[in-house]
């Protein structure tokens, strides 16, 4: 730092400040004394140099400088310290891999160099030029007095001159017509003037033929003035061919769109925010689409304009075109927003919407309609009619004898019949093999050759099992109609009526009740005054105990049916034209029997059965007598339940509440002021805890015999209520399962209450468990009440002393036609279950 000359003579404060500064600059900085030494070198030099500064500080040039230096380089350092002029330029350090930027500098005896690295706005000029050189368009550069200082080769090609010659040319000087240049030269000016960038379209006439041109003057701007102008002309000449040749195509298509007989739409997809397809609009629209429409169809939408597409299913098919990107082509009536008729629609996808063509084929449709209706209405004719209907063609030998027939149309009917299909124009032998051996043969040629119909009855067996038929034959051309009505019911019913009328004599004859067929006979005025028998079966003739009364009248052979009221029965139920059916006693073989007699309106007369009931009237006496025995049990088992429990209430109130309230009695006798005030306030705390257990007690007894609870919020609550109240500390732990259960008579809900009260009871007091629950349910028509434990169960199967409390508890159930069933094991638990069919419902209610 001492061989510069100014710094030595400065204060060492100064020099060091020197050096700072040097060293924090953001260039690189060298100090070169006339001796070209380095006198300093700041951190970002010796980066450069790629030594340490150190190293380097003191040494000569040429020694400091790295194997290889360009030559260009050092050339100009040493330029430098030979002239007083400053020395520029731009050079590429190959060791450092950099472009920097050389300034120079002469002071009184030392020479300051600056070296900026400039490697990336180097990089970016070369990749700049690189494309510029490459890109298919024109890059050109304009100077201030609008002379070219920069053209790329595709500018060269362009005007057919090598870039040489056209460098430092204006337009003009190039050759530009100025009729061509003119506007392209004033916009180069504006850009100048205004630091705007323009765009500018423009034609070249060239030998090849008219060229055009799309260039964009872009501003090179230099601390705030315009230092040069950057075009880019693209050649659109293949562009502007197209737009002509598509401008011709628009058009042709225009006056194809215009001229169509078939409709033409466009439609835009319209969608939500989400993306999702919500409707289309009505983009274009030809004549003929508006025509069809009776509107213009252009600038409306599907679904508010058009609502009826939905409802049509229209819409749904063109969002699914929409959606899966396949055309559809499908035919469809369209009768909504003022057009109705048949359509053809044609819809493909096209850009983010659809091309729709339609073509109105209402006439044709209709006139198809009309021959498929009847069409369909003939052939519905002719398979709905029971007949079996064919139509064969007669089929004869080179000599023209009929041979066979071909069919040529056949029904279900006829299929049907003969078990078989029966295909268009087959020969009818193949399908009834030996048909010309049969007689049906000769009649169906005779037909075909005179033209005289036959109508006869015919019975054949197709393999399925014979058949009748009432056949028609009827020549039609060269050939023959048949139709043929299958009477194998009628047959049948006919050959059943035979059976049946002799089953019924011998049932008749057969049944053990009597059956008599009586007519009535009338007198002058037509009142009714007795029955005439006209038929009666074997069992009637045994009960009459005579085979002669056909013919004969039953008050003169029966005189008895008048005082037993059996002949005022009869005889209304002739008068009236209704059945009757009574059970009467009467005298038969000398003692009283009991009959049921039944009696059918036949014309004028009766059809009066006679059975003999006496032993089943015997039976049901003997059957009331035992239920009526069943009953008195069971009222028995109740009040001795009744009795039992009101014991129980007695010895409760006996042993409970009156031993409370006597002991309250004792302690107020003994209560005297003279006690003192300690023993009088103890004596009367006593009393009160007494009272207080005695109302305890009264009320648990009176929730006992009326259940308030019951009343107030129902079963199910009063079942949660025993559960929770029989859950003590010491004693077992209740779980009451109780979900919906259906509104019962009040009867049957107190006593499923009772039920289920007798059985938490026995739980706590016989059962030694732990965990307990009660379960309400309804299940397949049946009320279900199950209690389980966990205690130490026992046998059901063996008696049991002292179970008067499960006694009660059957003949409740028994009571309400309703299952006991008891599952248990010694150390195993128990498990009851009480089933009530829900027809106990009704008979409670009531």
């Amino acid at each position: 730092m001492n061989a510069i000359p100014y710094a030595a003579s400065a204060p060492p404060a100064a020099d060091s400040l020197y050096q700072r500064i040097v060293h924090t600059m953001p260039w690189a900085v060298l100090v070169l004394g006339p001796d070209g030494l380095l006198r300093l070198v700041n951190p970002l030099a010796a980066e450069l140099l790629g030594r340490p500064g150190e190293a380097l500080q003191g040494q000569p040039l040429a020694q400091a400088l790295p194997p290889d230096f360009p030559d260009a380089l050092r050339q100009a350092l040493l330029a430098a310290l030979s002239g007083a002029q400053p020395v520029k330029g731009e050079y590429f350090l190959p060791h450092a891999g950099r472009w920097i930027e050389m300034t120079t500098q002469s002071g009184p005896d030392e020479l300051l160099v600056y070296w900026q690295d400039v490697s990336l706005r180097v990089r970016q000029h070369q990749q700049y030029r690189a494309l510029a050189d490459h890109t298919p368009d024109a890059v050109v550069r304009w100077g201030p007095d609008l002379r070219l200082l920069y053209g790329n080769p595709a500018m060269a090609a362009e005007a057919s001159r090598p870039l040489a010659e056209l460098l430092g040319l204006t337009m003009a000087e190039m050759g530009a017509p100025p009729e061509q240049s003119a506007s392209y030269m004033a916009k180069l000016q504006r850009v100048f003037a205004t630091g705007q960038p323009e765009e500018h379209y423009s034609q070249y006439d060239m030998p090849k033929g008219p060229v055009f041109f799309h260039s964009l003057l872009v501003p090179e701007v230099h601390n705030g003035q315009v230092q040069s102008v950057l075009a880019l002309a693209h050649n659109v000449t293949e562009l502007k061919s197209a737009e002509t040749e598509l401008r011709t195509s628009r058009d042709l298509l225009a006056a194809i769109f215009d001229s169509s007989s078939l409709a033409i739409q466009m439609l835009r997809n319209v969608r939500n925010e989400a993306g999702d397809l919500v409707d289309f609009d009505f983009v274009l629209t030809n004549a003929a689409a508006d025509a069809m429409a009776g509107r213009r169809v252009a600038g409306t939408r599907c679904l508010v304009d058009w609502p009826h597409t939905v409802a049509s299913g229209l819409f749904e098919h063109y969002a699914s075109v929409a959606r899966t990107g396949q055309p559809l082509d499908f035919e469809d009536c369209y009768r909504g927003d003022g057009v109705d008729s048949w359509f053809r629609y044609t819809v493909v996808p096209f850009h983010d919407g659809l091309l729709v063509t339609v073509e109105d084929i209402g006439g044709r449709k209709k006139a198809e309609l009309a021959l498929q209706e009847a069409h369909a209405q003939l052939n519905a004719l002719f398979e709905a009619v029971p007949v079996q209907l064919g139509y064969f063609h007669a089929v004869r030998d080179e000599a023209g004898q009929l041979v066979d027939l071909r069919s040529a149309a056949v029904n279900q009917s006829l299929t049907q019949a003969i078990a078989t299909p029966v295909p268009v124009h087959e020969l009818v032998s193949a399908q009834l093999p030996g048909l010309r051996k049969l007689p049906v043969w000769e009649i169906m040629r005779a037909v075909i050759e005179t033209g005289r119909p036959q109508r006869l009855e015919l019975y054949h067996d197709f393999g399925q099992g014979g058949r009748w038929f009432d056949v028609q034959y009827t020549r039609l051309d060269d050939g023959l109609i048949s139709a043929s009505l299958d009477i194998t019911p009628r047959k049948q019913l006919e050959q059943s009526l035979r059976e049946g009328q002799e089953l019924l004599h011998t049932v008749f004859n057969a049944s053990l009740a009597s059956f008599e067929v009586m007519k009535s006979v009338r007198d002058a005025k037509g009142q009714l005054v007795d029955f005439e028998w006209v038929l009666t079966n074997e069992a009637a003739q045994r009960l009459l105990q005579r085979h002669d009364v056909v013919g004969r009248r039953l008050l003169e052979e029966e005189p008895g049916v008048g005082p037993s009221g059996v002949f005022e029965r009869l005889r209304q139920a002739a008068e009236q034209q209704q059945p009757v059916d009574f059970e009467v006693p009467y005298p038969h073989n000398g003692t009283e029997a009991w009959f049921h007699v039944a009696a059918t309106p036949l014309g004028d007369g009766l059809v009066v059965t006679w059975q003999d009931i006496t032993a089943r009237q015997q039976a049901t006496a003997e059957l009331l007598r035992l239920q009526l025995v069943q009953q008195q049990q069971l009222a028995n088992a109740v009040l001795e339940a009744q009795e039992t429990e009101r014991r129980r209430i007695a010895e409760s109130l006996h042993n409970g509440l009156g031993q409370l309230l006597y002991a309250a009695q004792l302690r107020l006798d003994q209560l005297s002021v003279a006690a003192g005030p300690a023993a009088f306030a103890d004596g009367k705390r006593q009393t009160v805890q007494l009272l207080k257990t005695a109302i305890q007690q009264t009320r648990s007894l009176s929730h006992q015999l009326i259940p308030t609870i019951l009343e107030d919020f129902g079963l199910v609550a009063s079942v949660r209520d025993i559960c929770q109240r029989l859950t003590t500390p010491g004693g077992p732990q209740f779980t009451c399962v109780a979900g919906s259960f259906p509104e019962v008579p009040p009867a049957l809900e107190l006593a499923l209450f009772r039920m289920a009260q007798e059985l938490a009871n026995n739980i706590v007091r016989h059962a030694g468990a732990t965990e307990a629950s009660l379960q309400l349910a309804e299940r397949d028509g049946f009320l279900l009440l199950q209690a389980v434990d966990n205690g130490h169960g026992f046998d059901p199967n063996l008696p049991r002393p002292n179970s008067s409390g499960l006694k009660a508890l059957r003949d409740r159930v028994r009571l309400l036609d309703g299952r006991l069933a008891i599952v248990s094991a010694p150390g195993h638990g128990t498990q009851v279950s009480i089933r009530i069919p829900s027809t106990a419902l009704n008979s409670l209610g009531k």
